[in-house]
């Protein structure tokens, strides 16, 4: 409801960012809808970059970024055994980091390669952990 509000208002900043809290909650795979969103913020940041408004575009994929960040760092430090119970929660928030990266590839080579060294230490302590790369 408040979304189409926004929306109807020409209030695409406001919007974007209730987008970003609904995706970046610790939701896991109990609500699998939670992929489109993201990678649909990633698609809404992609246009304030196409459209020359880079910092909105950053600013958005930033939060995307550091909140997935933030949960595949408590993943990767859990035991075994926890980390055996949560690894497809980690696999999906390396998915948005993934989104992240290949959305900015072509459109902000900036923040691509701000960005890139991290997530490929990001694969491989997953990799490491895991025995495998990630799906």
């Amino acid at each position: 409801h408040y979304l189409g509000r926004l929306l109807e208002a020409g209030d695409l900043p406001s919007a974007c960012r209730r987008l970003m809290v609904c995706a970046c909650e610790d939701v896991g795979l109990a609500w699998p809808q939670i992929i489109p969103i993201v990678k649909a913020a990633v698609d809404i940041a992609n246009a304030y970059i196409a459209l020359g408004n880079r910092k909105e575009g950053e600013r958005i994929l930033d939060r995307v970024w550091k909140n997935a960040a933030q949960y595949v760092d408590w993943y990767m430090n859990l035991d075994a055994r926890g980390f055996g119970m949560s690894q497809n929660d980690c696999q999906m928030y390396l998915a948005f980091m993934q989104a992240c990266m290949q959305a900015t590839e072509q459109t902000d080579s900036h923040w691509f390669n701000q960005h890139r060294g991290a997530f490929i230490q990001y694969q491989q302590r997953y990799s490491m952990k895991t025995g495998q790369g990630v799906q």
